[in-house]
């Protein structure tokens, strides 16, 4: 059997974070569009229900978070250039974008599934405020919580070597890598998810005939529930085992790069196909989706 050496295996590395670096770029380039039509038709289902106008609010900042994983991350690792080397603010700003963003998307997810169980739990308080200023009011703490929640990337990332980086204590980079992260990135977001899905295979199963727009939509973010359950647990696998093999040696650059790009292509995945299972799990999001069409040939 044929044994590559260090040098050849290192080649094989970088050859293949080029590779996923450039799928990364393909779907984002078709994720915008994808969230734009996202945005468009849940605007089109008319429905004045927190739900109906978080979907938007989620296509939002989808758009937004694959903008800058897709392009600045993985165009820069393809293309060669790196925005955030230019210069410390450049260094600080985009990465704390660029993980406030994530963290925005990943939560409105969270809030989306809370809300179709407040909506199925209480149904009398839903109808009377469940409404969009609701929606308007979590996406602001949404919004805010996850720029807070980031904030030490203001402080602690900064240029060394002419690379943007953090720096901080092992104690500090144990903490916020290996507990802070991924705690509110993954695990919380993760046990939320997965505890509203048992709630709606429950209330599904209990409710076969009913066939009102409420259970459509519960059904519809029941399947977008899971499919996001898998990519955002594949992500934070991909995003521990870069860290800890930054945080643990020094000689396996590119493995580390291997892992972290190929987590990045992950989380782009996830916040790039929700319109895809609203389109196939939603009959009245396909009419509306129609409908959208229809304006546009119109």
């Amino acid at each position: 059997m044929l044994k590559l050496n260090e040098s050849e295996t290192a080649d094989f590395e970088y050859q293949l974070i080029s590779y996923i670096s450039l799928a990364g770029i393909i779907i984002t380039t078709l994720g915008i569009p994808l969230n734009i039509f996202s945005y468009l038709t849940a605007q089109k289902l008319g429905f004045q229900n927190s739900s109906a106008h978080l979907i938007k609010y989620q296509a939002i900042w989808d758009c937004i978070a694959i903008l800058h994983d897709g392009y600045i991350e993985l165009g820069g690792t393809y293309f060669g250039y790196n925005l955030m080397n230019i210069h410390e603010y450049s260094c600080k700003i985009l990465v704390y974008h660029s993980w406030a963003s994530t963290f925005s998307a990943v939560y409105h997810m969270i809030f989306l599934a809370v809300d179709r169980v407040i909506a199925i739990s209480l149904p009398v308080w839903y109808k009377q405020h469940g409404t969009p200023s609701l929606a308007r009011k979590f996406s602001i703490f949404i919004v805010v919580f996850s720029y807070v929640i980031v904030s030490p990337n203001l402080i602690k990332f900064k240029i060394v070597d002419s690379r943007c980086t953090i720096s901080a204590s092992q104690e500090f980079l144990y903490w916020y890598t290996r507990i802070h992260v991924p705690a509110f990135g993954f695990f919380v977001p993760f046990i939320v998810i997965s505890m509203s899905n048992m709630f709606f295979i429950y209330s599904l199963r209990k409710r076969r005939t009913d066939k009102t727009s409420e259970q459509r939509i519960t059904i519809m973010l029941f399947t977008n529930s899971i499919v996001f359950s898998i990519f955002n647990l594949l992500t934070a696998i991909l995003n521990i085992v870069a860290f800890n093999i930054q945080l643990n040696t020094s000689k396996d650059v590119a493995l580390s790069l291997l892992a972290d790009r190929t987590g990045y292509v992950s989380a782009i995945i996830n916040s790039s196909v929700n319109f895809i299972f609203y389109f196939i799990s939603g009959p009245m999001y396909r009419v509306a989706f129609y409908q959208v069409l229809k304006n546009f040939h119109s």
